[in-house]
């Protein structure tokens, strides 16, 4: 087994998720954040031994395996490119993209490693996956229909006077 860590670029590194993975990648010896990019130029260059880059500066970020992108729609092109520039992997849970930012997804999928989900929740993938095979499974003529059940076995309790 190869002990060398994934050498990760957190892309979003100021927002939530961007800080979970900022902590959680801190804890895991397999990973290794060699750049953090946020959107402004940081007031810190390092932080946490992790070297900050501005979204500007991301063509001079340190070689990674794999970008890990929660930043906004507007940040999306420049480092799925760079991924596709460098052969690195891309995950990203940018939500709101367009529909040429989805296109440029598929294309560079078919030259690296790339995951997009707008929602990294287990419940909301299980969900979709439910909901997915009904569809199927009712696709073929079955028709549905939904009503009030009513209880009609209901206790009666007398009314305090």
């Amino acid at each position: 087994m190869n002990n060398t860590p994934t050498r990760l670029l957190i892309h979003g590194a100021s927002g939530r998720m961007g800080q979970a993975l900022l902590r959680l990648a801190a804890e895991d010896s397999l990973l290794q954040v060699v750049a953090a990019v946020v959107r402004k130029p940081p007031a810190q260059r390092v932080v946490d031994g992790i070297p900050h880059f501005a979204a500007s500066e991301l063509a001079g970020v340190p070689a990674f395996d794999v970008a890990i992108d929660f930043s906004l729609p507007e940040g999306f092109d420049p480092v799925l490119a760079l991924c596709a520039e460098r052969g690195a992997g891309f995950v990203s849970g940018t939500t709101g993209i367009s529909e040429r930012q989805q296109a440029a997804l598929t294309a560079a999928a078919t030259r690296i490693p790339l995951v997009w989900a707008t929602n990294f929740s287990l419940g909301v993938a299980v969900l979709a996956e439910l909901v997915e095979r009904a569809a199927l499974a009712l696709r073929d003529g079955i028709a549905t229909s939904s009503s009030p059940i009513m209880y009609t076995r209901r206790m009666r309790r007398p009314v305090p006077r």
